[in-house]
């Protein structure tokens, strides 16, 4: 966590250093910011954990 004091005397605080560590810890680096998570109209399935593709402990560690 960075805290600087502004110009104007008030503070601001942000977290860009540790974002940058999670995005290089997984290989997204050069992910690009978007307005929303998910394209619009875009449908969802639901995940068979029992199929051995997902890795539960590696998903928790990148939302964690």
């Amino acid at each position: 966590m960075r805290i600087t004091r502004t110009s104007d005397g008030g503070i601001s605080i942000d977290q860009n250093s540790y974002i940058r560590q999670i995005l290089e810890r997984f290989g997204m680096e050069a992910s690009k910011p978007v307005s929303t998570p998910l394209a619009p109209g875009a449908g969802l399935i639901k995940a068979d954990l029992n199929n051995g593709d997902t890795d539960l402990k590696l998903y928790q560690r990148m939302v964690g």
